[in-house]
């Protein structure tokens, strides 16, 4: 019955933005922007902010290519075969098969920076990264939680972890995603709010614990 539901609301998703109302279009467009692969792209590129070497440089393209790239191209597969509704997978069962996907793409990166060397920070970005993909998907096992809260969320507190007071402003971001998704009815508050704080208790847990 759920899923019947989800299915049928889902195709809200491909209708004109411009006949919504303009908190709904500006809604949609904040789900757009930040969107959890984004995200994970801004994540990586702070990382090679703090370790700007040579070598460093072809572990972050490198790393990017198969959690963030590879991930997306196969996404976009899915969608052309008509096996998922929409990009940001709005039907939870449908986010089971790509979620898998990726966390197997997030493990064998580590795998392999860890075996050739790579920088410590980017190695505890790939852990975290492995653990958040993992938990996430344990969830969406039997509950829908919002990733786009848990990209925020990590991503706001690694910031944090990086600049201290001057990151505050990132924390904004999570009430307004979590508003944004909410809005156009892909989550519930509850499951954003698991989102926001896993994501964030995550990589909080990281930041005290390694760095």
């Amino acid at each position: 019955m759920e899923s019947h539901t989800e299915l049928n609301d889902s195709m809200v998703y491909f209708s004109s933005r411009s006949s919504l109302d303009w908190d709904e279009r500006l809604a949609h467009w904040i789900s757009d922007l930040f969107s959890p692969p984004l995200l994970a792209v801004i994540g990586i590129l702070l990382v090679l902010q703090t370790t700007n070497t040579a070598i460093s440089r072809w572990w972050i393209i490198y790393y990017l290519t198969l959690t963030v790239i590879v991930p997306v191209m196969y996404l976009i597969w899915k969608l052309h075969r008509k096996e998922i509704n929409d990009f940001h997978m709005y039907v939870r069962e449908q986010r089971i098969r790509p979620m898998l996907f990726t966390l197997a793409c997030t493990i064998t990166a580590l795998l392999s920076i860890w075996i050739g060397g790579a920088p410590k920070t980017l190695l505890v970005f790939g852990t975290m990264g492995v653990i958040q993909v993992g938990f996430l998907l344990l969830v969406t096992l039997r509950w829908k939680i919002s990733g786009h809260g848990a990209a925020i969320g990590s991503l706001a507190v690694f910031l944090w972890s990086l600049y201290g007071a001057a990151a505050a402003p990132a924390l904004l971001a999570i009430p307004l995603v979590a508003w944004a998704r909410v809005r156009i009815q892909r989550h519930t508050i509850a499951q954003t709010v698991a989102g926001s704080l896993a994501g964030m208790c995550i990589t909080l847990a990281f930041v005290l614990l390694i760095l």
